[in-house]
């Protein structure tokens, strides 16, 4: 992440920026949170748009809490899974490693102002997900979680 010109997010002057980790450059329209103070779930979920570098925990939480999101598909590419899934979810806004660094993220943030926010993709959070393995569990078959 080092080497990215972080001040330029300021010619996204209709956007804030929040983040867990300060940025170089400080922009004026970047906003750093206490990771002590919020649930990085809320976080996401409190947010119009999610970009990130990464996606092995945010893809799932933007889908899961209904947030759009733009990630660079240069993380996800050697976890083909999560790739497909931001695909197929539709409201994932795939960068390239270049778009992401050099700031390119005008034509992902007017995709996402023009678009409706998605709903959650899986409503029954953390109770769901129990329900469901315990159902697997009891269904004294083999099976693993990917």
């Amino acid at each position: 992440m080092d080497g990215i010109p972080w001040k330029n997010i300021e010619k996204f002057g209709d956007w804030e920026f929040f983040g867990l980790y300060p940025l170089p450059g400080a922009p004026r329209n970047f906003h750093l949170i206490a990771k002590e103070s919020f649930r990085y779930q809320d976080c996401i979920a409190s947010a119009d748009a999610m970009i990130s570098s990464s996606a092995t925990a945010p893809a799932p939480n933007a889908s899961s809490t209904g947030c759009p999101s733009s990630i660079c598909p240069a993380s996800i590419l050697r976890i083909p899974v999560l790739h497909r899934a931001v695909s197929e979810w539709g409201h994932g806004y795939l960068l390239s490693k270049e778009d992401y660094c050099g700031l390119n993220w005008g034509s992902a943030l007017r995709l996402i102002e023009k678009r409706e926010k998605p709903r959650p993709y899986c409503r029954a959070g953390r109770s769901g997900a129990q329900g469901r393995l315990k159902k697997l569990i009891r269904m004294n078959k083999p099976w693993l979680i990917l």
